[in-house]
């Protein structure tokens, strides 16, 4: 089943049936994961919305925002992996009389901490704020999954670091790889921040109690400080991008410098054997008995002078 929902009861959270719902039961969080068109068709009954608001919310192109009707919609991207990256997916909140209805297409891990701590009995505290309240503990579970994965890059960032002079073709792709995700990280968090802006400010009506406002500022400096993070991140994987061509060039250059004096070694003897390979009657020492031991000499000598010449110079 891809809908859950965890109901106040008394001192106690207990999970309950989402089809047995309405407008003025108690306070209580349902949790939809792809949800199917028949599961989205009883909660449209049953909240007495639009069917276009579930369509945003599974839209995986919807941008942050906050919608107020009769109902209140909050737009917010959270991180999740697909496949082998790490992306961000809209997740919706629909808050309509005590519901506090999530909606997105694929689960995020925060949806699974925050039911298992309400499965635990240790939840009541999520619900003592109201609705604000699942809104705000959902949203910073959601914070910690970006913390998480920036924290993991650090990780990553310091190991690739550490073996920077290995020039590696899987440590470039890593790099690729963080770096993109730290641009989806980038522009999803500076989405979320305008959310959060609006949220402490007191936009939503629901939530201008002063407990609220202060819940949402929180969350509005934990959205900064990770938007900093990412930026921090991304001035040093462009860093070890700079470093690893650099290291590139310069061993480039090095093997350069190694071709260039072998062929400077190799040119002279190869230049006098040339000449004497020609078809005169008259060369210097071609009639000395000696002759060809001399030229030979003459060929190993210029080797030895060239060798410790370019040893000198470091490019053997």
């Amino acid at each position: 089943m891809t809908v859950r929902a965890y109901s106040l009861k008394g001192n106690s959270v207990v999970e309950t049936n989402f089809e047995t719902l309405s407008l003025k039961s108690p306070l209580t969080w349902v949790r939809m994961v792809n949800p199917t068109d028949e599961e989205i068709k009883k909660m449209l009954g049953i909240m007495n919305i639009d069917v276009d608001v579930f369509e945003d919310c599974l839209d995986e192109a919807e941008r942050p925002r906050i919608e107020t009707e009769d109902y209140v919609l909050i737009i917010y991207r959270v991180p999740l992996h697909d496949e082998d990256d790490i992306v961000t997916k809209p997740v919706g909140f629909i808050i309509k009389g005590n519901l506090v209805v999530t909606v997105c297409r694929k689960n995020s891990k925060s949806f699974d901490d925050l039911s298992k701590l309400l499965s635990s009995g240790r939840g009541k505290f999520v619900f003592k704020n109201g609705p604000a309240g699942i809104v705000f503990k959902l949203i910073e579970k959601m914070n910690e999954r970006y913390l998480n994965v920036i924290n993991n890059i650090v990780d990553t960032s310091d190991i690739i670091e550490e073996k920077i002079f290995e020039t590696n073709k899987k440590h470039v792709q890593k790099l690729l790889s963080v770096n993109t995700t730290l641009a989806y990280f980038h522009n999803s968090l500076a989405a979320n921040l305008e959310v959060m802006k609006m949220l402490q400010k007191g936009y939503v009506k629901k939530f201008r109690g002063e407990k609220c406002v202060e819940m949402f500022e929180d969350l509005y400096l934990d959205v900064m400080e990770l938007i900093d993070a990412v930026k921090i991140q991304r001035e040093i994987i462009n860093n070890l991008f700079d470093m690893q061509s650099t290291i590139v060039s310069y061993e480039l250059n090095v093997v350069m410098k190694k071709i260039t004096a072998i062929a400077a070694v190799i040119m002279v003897p190869t230049l006098i054997s040339g000449i004497y390979g020609m078809n005169f009657n008259h060369l210097p020492y071609s009639d000395y008995i000696y002759g060809f031991y001399v030229v030979l000499g003459i060929m190993f000598l210029t080797i030895v002078f060239l060798v410790l010449y370019f040893k000198r110079l470091k490019w053997l």
